[in-house]
């Protein structure tokens, strides 16, 4: 748990960076991402995110979720 904390308290120290992070040079979009992809990381090696924030609205959204990799398995088509 002292790792999730961790974790939060680092986004809440940077999370305006990510919400105007639209607007950076894309050298600095890269470097934000990867560092976002470490901090998580360290919590669980699975975990990947979704950000989202559209260009017309003032609302941004950080979806965390695991990633799940199966050898030899397929989706079925929808």
């Amino acid at each position: 748990m002292a790792q999730l904390k961790a974790f939060w308290e680092w986004f809440s120290e940077y999370q305006e960076t990510y919400y105007h992070l639209r607007g950076f040079p894309e050298d600095e979009q890269v470097y934000c991402f990867n560092e976002l992809d470490r901090q998580l990381t360290v919590y669980h090696s699975s975990l990947t995110y979704v950000l989202h924030s559209p260009k017309d609205k003032l609302e941004a959204e950080l979806v965390l979720t695991a990633m799940v990799i199966r050898m030899g398995c397929c989706l079925p088509s929808i």
